[in-house]
């Protein structure tokens, strides 16, 4: 199942060493690098930068400048999961499609926190 239907993004703000960063890393760790991009807010208005977002669970950057504005219109793209043109640097275009990947199939025996909370558990959204 592919689709951004949350529609949701997350911006952590605050002052140093109250644990930011230490959360980034483990999202990064939960989804792996072949599954992270890190391109800067900033940069999405250049189709060759989304066009590293391209089949990525998490765009991760840590630091940004305070007070900048967000690109408005391509941010809500991302995030709505809106079909966009994108290159990569001397290629041709190709269209793009935001998405979530499909969850990985558990080993037997094995209850991953995705499943707990499909059942209605609580505890898996903390973060």
């Amino acid at each position: 199942m592919t689709h951004c239907r949350h529609e949701r993004f997350l911006i952590l703000v605050g002052e140093g060493a109250n644990g930011k960063s230490v959360a980034l890393r483990i999202v990064e760790e939960l989804v792996g690098p072949e599954n992270r991009a890190a391109v800067h807010p900033k940069l999405f208005g250049h189709s060759n930068h989304r066009a590293q977002l391209n089949q990525r669970l998490v765009n991760i950057v840590s630091e940004s400048e305070q007070g900048g504005k967000l690109p408005a219109a391509e941010l809500k793209a991302l995030v709505s999961g809106e079909t966009m043109t994108v290159d990569r640097k001397f290629e041709h275009p190709f269209e793009m499609e935001p998405f979530r990947r499909p969850r990985p199939k558990a080993r037997p025996g094995f209850d991953p926190p995705w499943s707990f909370a499909n059942r209605g558990g609580v505890g898996c959204n903390r973060w």
